[in-house]
C-alpha cells in the first residue's frame, strides 16, 4: 500500500494543474507510516484472501484489457460509465472468439454518445453470442474482471480515447490479482436485476 500511494503521489505532482495542492505530500506522509509499520510488523502466514496489486497507467489500459478478457476462461465483466464508438472496436473480438469461450460475459454501462442503429446492431451481435448487455442507471462504474483479476480504474473501457484529443490526458488504474475482490464484484453486478429506479444499481 505505501508503494502504490507514492506511486499516486508522483502522479499527482506531475499535473500542472495541481502542483498548489497539498495532496501529494501527504500522500506521501501516509506512504511513510504505512512503511515503517510494515517494517516492525510480525510476519504472518498467508491466506486465500492474499493478492497482488500493481498501479496501471495510461495506454497499458488497453491492451491489459484485451489480454485479461481473451485469456479469460469463467467470467468476464465489464463496466464502463459510457459506451462510444471505441466499443464497436474493444468488443468486436468477441464475435469471433466466443465460439472457444464456454463462460459467462456481462456488459454494463449508464451512457452512451452511438447513434441508436449502430447502438442497436452492437447490442444484436453480442446478445447473438450469448453476452448479456445491459445499461444500468446512476452507474460510474469502470472496471473489468476476468476471472480472478480485476481491473479498476479511472478509464472508460468502452469509451477512452483522451491519448488522441486530450493533452496532459492521464488515466490510472490498478490491477489486482488473487484473493476474493473479482468474486465479490461477480456477484455484486451479475446476480442483481438492473432495474433504473433500483439503489442498488448505483
Amino acid at each position: 500500500m505505501a508503494e502504490l500511494l507514492r506511486t499516486f503521489a508522483g502522479l499527482w505532482m506531475n499535473v500542472p494543474q495541481q502542483s498548489w495542492s497539498p495532496a501529494a505530500e501527504n500522500l506521501q506522509q501516509i506512504a511513510s507510516k504505512l512503511a515503517g509499520r510494515a517494517a516492525t510488523a510480525p510476519s504472518r502466514a498467508s491466506n486465500r484472501g492474499d493478492c497482488q496489486v500493481r498501479v496501471i497507467r495510461d495506454q497499458e489500459h488497453e491492451s491489459l484489457m484485451f489480454e485479461l478478457l481473451h485469456s479469460a476462461t469463467e467470467r468476464r465483466w465489464i463496466a464502463s460509465h459510457k459506451l462510444g464508438p471505441k466499443a464497436m472496436v474493444r468488443l468486436s473480438p468477441f464475435i469471433t472468439a466466443e465460439a472457444s469461450f464456454s463462460g459467462e460475459t456481462l456488459i454494463n454501462y449508464e451512457a452512451a454518445s452511438l447513434d441508436e442503429p449502430r447502438l442497436s446492431s452492437l447490442k444484436a451481435q453480442m446478445q447473438k453470442c450469448g453476452i448479456r448487455f445491459e445499461q444500468r442507471s446512476h452507474f460510474h462504474a469502470k472496471c473489468v474482471v476476468a476471472d480472478q483479476r480485476v481491473m479498476i480504474s479511472s478509464f472508460n473501457f468502452l469509451s477512452a480515447d483522451p491519448f488522441n484529443n486530450a493533452s496532459n490526458a492521464r488515466e490510472v488504474g490498478l490491477l489486482i490479482e488473487g484473493g476474493f475482490l473479482a468474486s465479490e464484484l461477480w456477484d455484486r453486478f451479475t446476480k442483481e436485476p438492473t432495474q433504473s429506479n433500483s439503489p442498488k444499481a448505483v
